[in-house]
């Protein structure tokens, strides 16, 4: 697998990243403070571990950076994402945005105004929903099985659904303005 993303981070990537193999509290000295625009925390999910990962990793964020934080709307077993993901969201200097469909992503951007490309990601955020190239080959597979979280209708209505956002997507350049935004 690690071969697999080492190909793949240098054909695609290698001039906007690094690819570091190593432990996530190891990976740490790698980077210089106030370093990365973009980091994703998805380790292990006690909250005493998603805290510990914020901690080591935030001096690194450059100043209006974005964390990421998976996870955040699991609430079973000993995860602790969503109950960090709460404290994150009452911080000044935070701006957040949630994506809850399936397990949940939080987005942290560390500045005192939220910027434009919340309101942009809020704004076509519905139309992010599809499951892509999962939901294809599970609609593939099991036409008429469900997904079982929120959306209890068969894959395959799923994919058409999913197919016409995308087509939607394309023809109104958003796709356009979310890599934009990514690459910053």
């Amino acid at each position: 697998m690690f071969q697999r993303v080492a190909l793949e981070q240098q054909q695609q990537h290698s001039q906007r990243s690094r690819l570091v193999r190593s432990s996530f509290d190891e990976a740490a000295s790698h980077f210089a403070p106030q370093s990365l625009h973009l980091i994703h925390i998805d380790g292990l999910h006690t909250y005493a571990a998603v805290k510990h990962d914020l901690e080591t990793w935030l001096p690194k964020l450059k100043p209006g950076g974005t964390i990421l934080f998976h996870d955040i709307n699991v609430r079973e077993r000993d995860f602790g994402v969503w109950q960090l993901w709460e404290e994150i969201k009452g911080m000044a200097g935070v701006q957040t945005v949630e994506v809850l469909n399936g397990h949940g992503l939080g987005i942290a951007t560390y500045t005192a105004a939220a910027p434009a490309w919340h309101t942009q990601f809020n704004e076509v955020a519905p139309l992010l929903t599809a499951k892509g190239q999962l939901l294809q080959q599970l609609a593939q597979l099991r036409p008429d099985s469900t997904f079982g979280e929120i959306d209890q209708r068969p894959y395959k209505q799923q994919l058409h659904q999913a197919q016409a956002e995308n087509k939607y997507l394309r023809e109104h350049g958003l796709r356009t303005a979310v890599k934009r935004l990514l690459r910053r």
